[in-house]
């Protein structure tokens, strides 16, 4: 195993194509720990300012994610480096580019399953909705905002909000691991629900006016839309968790206001 990852990381060729990446996958599928590996060895050869190479790259994770969803392989806290994947997450965010963030906020909505309890916390609870709550609720592309108002609707529990809230409270505090999943859900939720309301704490004060100002922040121009586009979302939400329908397909709000150039009324 020592000299295959050796090949790897002295390899030319990008490692999203061809029978290296074949091998790649193969040992990710015995031991997860090399995903950590050879995700970091991508990374790190990957020019941050090149934006095909990141693109390309993100692509390649999205392509190792699908193969771990395929083999029922669920990463763990002790295996996954996550101060490392939340710092290349990061990096894309600081690029500002909005298709390369919507690419990675993609990745994590529909591979959210992958996230095995702790490392789950980590990654959508004290990142993206503690650390990044105001910069991507209230980012100034409306796909993203779009995109991560559907991540902390859908995907950041695994139950849907009526059996979370209807759980019974001596099961939540079990030691057993659905309890413990069923904890975190109830407090990913309380998170969100808690980030929200300070949301709308801050529209109801006349901070955030709801329209565009070069000289005022994020927060202050885009709170106030962003909230009116996440209601639409909330409501198709509860529609969706009445019914037995599996996890719904990423949508941009153009698409359900029916035309590319709909606009949400946050007056």
């Amino acid at each position: 195993m020592r000299k295959f990852i050796l090949t790897v990381k002295e390899a030319d060729e990008p490692l999203g194509n061809g029978p290296l990446n074949d091998c790649i996958m193969s040992s990710i599928a015995a031991d997860q720990r090399m995903f950590g590996i050879f995700s970091k060895m991508m990374i790190l050869k990957t020019p941050g300012n090149n934006f095909q190479a990141v693109s390309g790259a993100i692509a390649t994770l999205d392509q190792w994610f699908k193969y771990l969803g395929i083999n029922k392989i669920r990463l763990q806290f002790m295996n996954f480096d996550s101060e490392f994947f939340k710092t290349t997450i990061n990096c894309i965010i600081k690029m500002d580019h909005h298709q390369l963030i919507n690419k990675i906020l993609t990745l994590l909505y529909y591979h959210s399953s992958l996230y095995e309890t702790e490392l789950r916390r980590e990654i959508y609870g004290n990142y993206l909705l503690d650390e990044k709550f105001q910069e991507l609720f209230t980012h100034w592309d409306e796909g993203v905002r779009n995109t991560y108002q559907q991540i902390i609707l859908y995907k950041i529990t695994r139950n849907k909000k009526t059996k979370i809230v209807q759980s019974d409270k001596a099961t939540i505090m079990s030691l057993k691991t659905q309890a413990l999943e069923d904890s975190i859900d109830f407090a990913l939720l309380k998170k969100r629900d808690d980030n929200l309301a300070k949301m709308e704490k801050l529209v109801n004060s006349g901070t955030a006016s709801g329209y565009d100002n070069d000289f005022v922040d994020s927060q202050q121009i885009y709170a106030k839309k962003s909230l009116a586009e996440y209601e639409v979302y909330a409501q198709r939400y509860q529609q969706w968790e009445l019914s037995d329908q599996e996890y719904p397909k990423l949508i941009p709000l153009s698409m359900i206001r029916g035309t590319k150039n709909a606009k949400v009324d946050a007056s």
